[in-house]
């Protein structure tokens, strides 16, 4: 693992709109990627070429899948946080995975996340 973040869809969808912050991060921090924010950015695509251009920045950053270990989390996430703070299964697969790999998640919506015990959450901008 080289980066010590995980980057949220929202960071890379701030980045595909020309952002240059969003870019400046990403090109310095080089942070690691769920398979829900793939899976997010195919799902958002309004064209085949902004569809390559998503599929392109994926490419350039490491990739981390699930595990058994990370999807049973996103589950206990779920449970104990949907109700109390709508947390949603996609964002809760994104937390367990930055906690399984200890890294620092890395999002436009720190709201989605900050409830989250143990799991290291910060703005964007803050790393730009």
């Amino acid at each position: 693992m080289k980066s010590k973040y995980i980057a949220d869809t929202t960071v890379l969808v701030d980045y595909l709109r020309h952002n240059e912050s969003a870019r400046g991060f990403l090109e310095r921090e080089r942070p690691a990627v769920s398979l829900v924010s793939r899976a997010e950015l195919i799902h958002g695509a309004k064209d085949k070429p902004g569809l390559r251009k998503a599929m392109a920045l994926c490419d350039r950053l490491e990739e981390l899948s699930f595990t058994e270990v990370s999807t049973k989390d996103a589950l206990r996430l779920l449970e104990t946080y949907h109700l109390s703070h709508g947390l949603f299964f996609l964002d809760a697969l994104i937390a367990s995975t930055a906690l399984e790999h200890s890294l620092t998640l890395v999002t436009h919506n720190t709201k989605h996340f900050s409830f989250i015990p143990k799991l290291a959450v910060g703005a964007w901008t803050e790393f730009a």
